[in-house]
């Protein structure tokens, strides 16, 4: 949304007062884009006059992919009517390439543009930051929702529960604040719940968690991280289903406000990378741990965030009315191992729902239509029964590219194992970068001194051993195993 408002006015000259421009934000918010454009060019058609100016002068110009005739119009001091008249044009339509007669602007009116263009971003600034605050919104935890009122400003995110907690008699012991400082992504989740209807979700991802006695301790790992963009923790807030009076929030407005807020706050990170001495004034009740963040475990000691860190994800899902669906027949994976796995994966992709892509059962033993089918196919996890009754995986981060030069993914990568009924990851040591290497013999993942598993490109076979880079024990009886069931899964396409 912020993108679209700054859009629509660069092209307008600013001659205009400001308070004008904010009316016509204000407008197009609360309107369609088809509608805005419409009130604008009727106005702006009523405003101008409709005889040749034969006092002014004409250039060429050449129409850009990105314009529109009202917005050439807007440009060039024209109504929208003339522009069509000098052009011999009988509809509004135009297409990038072709050259349109306009008035031809001096300098002076180039430098007064030059020079209100920075006056109208700040005024769009601050008209945005005033649209977002008091959004009544939930906040996630383990085992509650907390209904309260979210404030987005420039330096910070705000949540209060304090008129909430009061009028129920409560202590209000649940306010949240989240310096932008500490965020490396805002991102919006649409989900279904339990009732058929969708919940819209702003997940937050932390590179800080406002424990000044844990910052101190772990700077330098901690800013490493953040040049990085690596998160350690994620906080989610639900769009309420009502507003003060009870009445429904319609579809369309929660999902356009959560864009909007997740825009603002990715806007905001940008601003403040270039603004030095902030005071950090995180305050969060509630995080969620990112588990796959066990390889920051000697970072992160467990005591120093007791009363911080909340339980696992998997008591989110209750709290957001979802529950990643098991819609496979696996012959792998049961519902509870599924959920268990993807209970292990990144933050991020833990609200998605996973769809078998491949397997071995109903596609075969091609090696090239596997690779097929996971072509542009990130990330990705494959489990694996061997002729003895073993089962075990790997999450890969990256896509599977046939390189013979190099190894090649990211830490996010792990290995799994079944242990009677339960899911065992191995995570990254960091020892080396051997993520996943790809060619025409097989893949594998992991490697030092051997593979940690490697899948031949006949898809019948194997091997599984110890190495460094996810510290593994081997999964099978002996290095070589025969393979059993094979399945490949990938993120549901919506």
């Amino acid at each position: 949304m912020f993108k679209k408002v700054k859009n629509v006015l660069k092209l307008k000259k600013t001659t205009k007062q400001k308070g004008q421009d904010l009316l016509d934000i204000e407008l197009k918010r609360k309107t369609t884009i088809i509608q805005y454009d419409q009130m604008v060019k009727d106005q702006f058609n009523q405003d101008s006059t409709i005889d040749t100016c034969k006092n002014k002068e004409y250039e060429d110009y050449k129409v850009q992919i990105e314009d529109s005739l009202i917005g050439i119009a807007l440009k060039f001091d024209m109504s929208v009517e003339l522009l069509k008249r000098i052009n011999h044009l009988s509809s509004e339509f135009i297409c990038q390439g072709m050259v349109l007669k306009v008035f031809k602007l001096n300098e002076e009116n180039f430098q007064q543009e030059d020079n209100d263009e920075q006056d109208i971003e700040q005024d769009i600034w601050n008209y945005q930051i005033q649209q977002y605050r008091n959004i009544p919104m939930y906040y996630c935890m383990d085992d509650q929702n907390v209904k309260g009122l979210m404030s987005v400003r420039e330096d910070m995110i705000l949540f209060d529960t304090n008129n909430v907690q009061q009028q129920q008699g409560k202590r209000a012991i649940y306010n949240a604040s989240i310096s932008i400082r500490d965020i490396n992504e805002a991102i919006v989740h649409v989900l279904p719940n339990s009732n058929g209807q969708k919940d819209y979700l702003i997940q937050i991802l932390l590179n800080g968690i406002g424990r000044v006695e844990f910052e101190k301790k772990f700077r330098k790992k901690l800013e490493k991280y953040k040049k990085q963009k690596k998160s350690i923790a994620t906080v989610f807030f639900r769009y309420q289903e009502r507003n003060e009076q009870g009445k429904l929030f319609a579809e369309e407005v929660k999902l356009e406000m959560c864009n909007a807020i997740t825009d603002l706050i990715n806007h905001s990170i940008q601003n403040v990378q270039h603004q030095e001495n902030l005071i950090n004034l995180t305050k969060l009740p509630y995080i969620d741990l990112i588990d796959e963040s066990n390889r920051y475990q000697h970072l992160i000691q467990k005591e120093e965030l007791d009363n911080v860190i909340g339980k696992r994800m998997g008591r989110l899902w209750a709290s957001i009315s979802y529950v990643p669906k098991y819609k496979a027949n696996s012959k792998c994976l049961n519902e509870s191992l599924y959920k268990q796995l993807i209970e292990l994966m990144p933050a991020i992709y833990r609200l998605c729902n996973w769809n078998i892509k491949f397997t071995i059962d109903k596609d075969g033993s091609s090696y090239q239509q596997l690779l097929l089918s996971l072509q542009n196919q990130h990330p990705f996890f494959f489990t694996i029964k061997d002729k003895d009754g073993n089962v075990f995986g790997a999450y890969v981060s990256s896509e599977l590219q046939v390189s013979k030069l190099k190894f090649h993914g990211t830490g996010e990568t792990f290995l799994f194992q079944q242990d009677e009924l339960q899911m065992i990851p191995y995570y990254w040591k960091e020892t080396n970068n051997d993520f996943v290497y790809c060619d025409s013999d097989g893949f594998c993942v992991g490697c030092g001194p051997s593979f940690g598993i490697f899948i031949d490109q006949k898809l019948y076979f194997g091997y599984n051993n110890p190495c460094s880079t996810f510290d593994n024990p081997r999964f099978t009886q002996n290095e070589k195993f025969l393979i059993q069931h094979f399945e490949v899964w990938t993120i549901e396409q919506l």
